[in-house]
């Protein structure tokens, strides 16, 4: 069903609600678009309604227009952290809520439910990050966002008050199946700078997470990229690939400066029907100035004879950005391919 919100100009919140809480009943995922909520509602009360009782996971724009990905989840087991983390002096992280079995395919999104206790008040705005890591400590999947969807930034946060703070994970298409690692952090908004945590770490690490293999093939096309190719390079074809400084996929454009890693993912499909001479383990290599990285095309962890046909795959790796470099030399099966621009001031 479709539902458009709000019906009435000033809304009533008293009816948005009522009419949205009667349409999430038995619904797994919320499919939304907002557009000219501004005029049509300026209190942003139906995405503060799904921001409180739902988990926020795919959020881009296309054009003037917000898609985001929610997803429900009433079945979610919250685990009371006895004497938990503290991040600096500002906040202690007194539970966290997840499924029971935590598991998620690619294409989906992961609820995680965070409950905050404030330690003080504070004039700083910080942002909540939570990070997918494979078994190479590459971020696969990330969520950056305030608490509660941006309607409780920390600036307004009391000393003792508890926050029921929800994310979504968006495992993107691509991601291969394995075990991963799930990590939180607070960062400020305007310089990056991540709190400290109790333990010295800058983060807290929430546990495992498995990535569970798609029952189909997910087409190349739902998966966003920077930059689509479509490029057969021996007996793989490379739909794509995006170019952003390490943990800045929220905000691909910031610039690479000499020092800054180099994130770079690449986006593999396996043809269909797979050739006959199909590789066990093909390899490619990457090269940026000096540096060169030789790897399997997925980072080892799943080979291309573990591949189905029409099989999307995601790598990523890693390079420091050096001086004057602002394009990547990719080799495949002795054929070569440019990547770029990469972004710098």
């Amino acid at each position: 069903p479709v539902l458009a919100l709000p019906q009435t100009r000033p809304p009533d919140p008293a009816r948005v609600e009522q009419e949205l809480a009667q349409a999430l009943q038995g619904r797994a995922r919320v499919f939304a678009l907002f557009w000219a909520t501004d005029q049509a509602d300026p209190h942003g009360l139906v995405e503060g309604f799904l921001d409180r009782s739902a988990f926020k996971g795919l959020e881009s724009w296309q054009g003037n227009v917000r898609f985001v990905i929610y997803r429900l989840a009433n079945n979610l087991t919250c685990q009371t952290l006895a004497g938990g983390p503290r991040f600096d002096d500002f906040a202690a992280l007194d539970a966290i809520c997840t499924p029971e079995a935590v598991r998620v395919a690619p294409g989906e999104v992961l609820p995680v439910g965070l409950r905050w206790r404030a330690l003080a008040a504070t004039e700083r705005r910080y942002k909540v990050t939570l990070q997918l890591l494979d078994q190479r400590n590459q971020v696969v999947a990330q969520r950056d966002a305030e608490p509660v969807g941006g309607s409780r930034p920390t600036d307004d946060w009391t000393a003792g008050e508890i926050i029921a703070d929800n994310h979504g994970i968006y495992v993107p298409p691509g991601a291969p199946p394995g075990a991963y690692r799930l990590i939180l952090a607070l960062y400020d908004s305007q310089t990056g700078q991540r709190l400290p945590v109790s333990g010295g770490e800058d983060h807290w690490s929430l546990g495992a997470v498995e990535v569970a293999r798609s029952e189909q093939p997910l087409p190349p096309e739902i998966a966003p990229m920077q930059h689509r190719l479509n490029r057969r390079l021996g007996p793989v074809i490379l739909a794509g690939y995006d170019l952003y400084k390490r943990g800045y996929a929220h905000a691909p454009r910031t610039p690479l400066v000499p020092g800054d890693a180099l994130h770079v993912t690449l986006y593999w499909l396996a043809p269909d029907p797979l050739p006959e001479d199909w590789p066990d383990d093909l390899t490619f290599t990457l090269e940026l100035g000096e540096q060169r990285i030789t790897a399997p095309l997925a980072g080892g962890a799943f080979p291309t004879g573990s591949w189905r046909a029409g099989d999307l795959v995601r790598g990523e790796f890693d390079l420091m950005m050096e001086q004057n470099k602002r394009k990547l030399r990719l080799q495949v099966a002795g054929q070569d391919l440019r990547l770029g621009p990469i972004p710098t001031p």
